[in-house]
């Protein structure tokens, strides 16, 4: 008997327009909506969880000391994608092959003759509409995303991102896998069933509005000392959404002496709420 909320679904596929929003990721709540936009309010709401989306565009190996990229079809981490992004040559049975699939490094950023200033190598340009608003249009390729609930959403087209109204984000699934979130192997933590509870929280979210893919993270192993996790999308502490929990302090889990933080905007039901935030990329010592 499979659990309620323990089927997480993969989609994967590629841009057919210019997409206007965020260069570095698509946010949950965005999918959330264009969930509710193609398969309708009560399908949504069958969802635990959608997961922050992952552009993948060019592997830094791709890219020369000039800048000049040699892209060769294959996107993250040896997984195969051409037309169709396909996983006939791979399994998904471990902990950190999730996470494989998962990894990126903002590829459309490289460093600048390793001062860290970053320049921009996602195709874009700006433009201006007829009220004289001006604003990025951005060529990104590819895309993942993922769902926890009861099974699997039947999703084939999709629209992210800002100006979707203008044509803008159009987004067609290529491909989706499901797997029980229960049936991955979390051997690579031993026996620690603490440890891997919080493994498998990382990945469904936790804290404020973790079903609009905030507080995602993965634990990652620290030597001998023990292990890190690492916050993969922002994680909620307060915000003004109704019913939301204020959180002084991370979860109990999580140990740092200082860390980023930020606020971000969400349009829910014709308003604007405010969320504060520790921003992703952000490392705690786990403490069990």
């Amino acid at each position: 008997m499979v659990e309620q909320g323990s089927i997480i679904t993969v989609y994967f596929g590629q841009f057919d327009s210019p997409y206007v929003g965020s260069p570095f990721l698509v946010g949950g709540n965005q999918i959330y909506s264009s969930i509710i936009r193609e398969k309708g309010l009560s399908e949504a709401k069958s969802l635990q969880k959608v997961s922050h989306g992952v552009f993948h565009s060019i592997l830094p190996e791709s890219i020369n000391s000039l800048g000049k990229m040699s892209y060769n079809k294959k996107d993250w981490k040896g997984w195969p994608v051409g037309t169709h992004i396909t996983l006939s040559d791979k399994t998904m049975s471990k902990y950190e092959d999730f996470f494989q699939l998962r990894n990126y490094s903002t590829p459309f950023l490289k460093e600048n003759n390793g001062n860290h200033e970053t320049e921009r190598i996602m195709r874009h340009h700006n433009i201006a509409i007829q009220s004289g608003e001006n604003f990025d249009l951005f060529h990104a390729d590819r895309l993942s995303f993922f769902t926890v609930g009861d099974h699997e959403i039947d999703l084939k087209q999709m629209q992210f991102g800002a100006k979707r109204n203008m044509g803008f984000g159009l987004f067609t699934i290529t491909n989706s896998y499901s797997f029980n979130l229960n049936d991955l192997d979390y051997s690579v933590f031993g026996d620690d069933t603490k440890l891997i509870d919080t493994a498998k929280n990382g990945i469904t979210g936790v804290l404020n509005h973790a079903k609009y893919g905030y507080g995602e993270f993965k634990l990652d192993s620290w030597g001998q000392k023990g292990w890190l996790v690492r916050l993969t999308s922002p994680l909620c502490l307060d915000s003004t959404v109704q019913g939301a929990r204020h959180y002084s302090i991370p979860p109990s889990f999580m140990r740092s002496e200082g860390y980023r933080k930020h606020s971000e905007s969400l349009w829910i039901k014709g308003k604007v709420e405010k969320l504060y935030c520790v921003s992703d990329g952000n490392v705690f010592l786990y403490a069990n």
